[in-house]
């Protein structure tokens, strides 16, 4: 019977229902909330726990700032595997919030963000 709530039995119960494929991926990224009732802009660096070519999970400080339904700006930086070590490949991404959990996050005062990409991303190259 699937009432346990113990993650093994959990994925043994659910089928996944996602649309798109995960990447378990530690990747990069900096995320940019505008709020425009305050008229600012909070950013942070942080990194993806997971990603798909829809969406993307992330821990934040940001979290109590944040609401489901909000817009983010996110760069996404992708390791390089060629080209001069100064280039670095961007994913931009506009995105929305769907969800924040306090649960299974690895550092104290963050959250769990889960977004959704509201258009395909964009590959850039930057230089640092």
């Amino acid at each position: 019977m699937c009432t346990e709530p113990d993650k093994q039995v959990r994925d043994a119960c659910f089928v996944e229902q996602r649309r798109n494929h995960r990447l378990d991926i530690r990747l990069d990224l900096v995320v940019r909330h505008h709020n425009k009732q305050e008229g600012s802009i909070a950013v942070e660096k942080t990194h993806t726990r997971n990603i798909s070519s829809g969406d993307a999970f992330f821990e934040t400080s940001l979290g109590d700032r944040l609401k489901v339904g909000d817009s983010l700006d996110i760069d996404i930086r992708l390791p390089s595997t060629a080209g001069p070590a100064s280039e670095h490949r961007l994913l931009e991404a506009n995105a929305t919030v769907v969800r924040l959990t306090s649960d299974h996050v690895t550092e104290p005062n963050r959250k769990g963000v889960a977004v959704v990409f509201e258009s395909t991303p964009e590959f850039h190259t930057s230089f640092t």
